[in-house]
């Protein structure tokens, strides 16, 4: 019943994110374009995690894999976070090519859901840290930012869906807490981890994935 709800929502938010583009072109209130599309935006991401998380209860994601440059999608996503969050500073560290077997919009997933929770979390000033790069053999996706490590207990349960009592963050009160939990799975699906780690004062999220991994089957 989510899923199909979920899938129904998807339409009139496109719609409504259309709308306020078109507001923007033809002279409306700027601000008030951008504001109506960044919550539309929210609120189409928030559907696909419901929609992941359906997937996963009924027997895993799905994972098309073809040749991607890992490199071209993170340029792309960090282009969109800028523009949808311009107060947050994201610093790319990002090799020019970075060529490997995926699935592309899965694999996009992972920095996009690490840099949606980095802005939230984050201590307001520093920049966040993005890094795409080849480390033996594997393929490897960090994010990181500054903030306050969070209690032994919270981050026993950091992968885990629909979480609550976990980060504090006044950015996030209505958050579903599924980001972590798709990421690590989309990582699994592609053979590797996501990891967490607090090296003070930064809060650093790994995933890493065998670059020359022999997808037979397609998927």
């Amino acid at each position: 019943m989510m899923a199909m709800l979920s899938h129904d929502l998807r339409d009139p938010l496109l719609s409504i994110a259309n709308t306020a583009t078109l507001m923007a072109m033809r002279g409306g209130s700027d601000a008030l374009g951008q504001r109506i599309k960044a919550f539309s935006t929210r609120m189409q991401r928030l559907i696909g995690q419901v929609m992941d998380m359906s997937q996963l209860q009924r027997g895993g994601l799905n994972f098309q894999m073809q040749s991607v440059n890992l490199a071209a999608v993170g340029t792309a996503l960090v282009a969109e976070n800028r523009a949808a969050r311009p107060g947050v500073k994201i610093q790319p560290i990002v090799l020019p090519k970075l060529m490997l077997r995926s699935d592309r919009d899965r694999i996009a997933q992972v920095p996009g859901n690490l840099l949606n929770n980095a802005s939230r979390y984050a201590t307001p000033g520093p920049p966040l840290l993005v890094q795409l790069r080849k480390r033996d053999g594997m393929a490897v996706i960090e994010v990181s930012n500054q903030g306050r490590s969070p209690p032994d207990e919270v981050v026993a349960k950091l992968f885990q869906p629909l979480r609550r009592g976990g980060l504090t963050s006044t950015t996030n009160r209505n958050g579903l807490g599924l980001g972590l939990c798709i990421a690590q799975q989309v990582m699994a699906g592609h053979g590797g981890t996501l990891t967490y780690c607090c090296d003070e004062p930064y809060v650093i999220f790994t995933g890493s994935f065998p670059l020359n991994r022999d997808w037979r089957g397609g998927g």
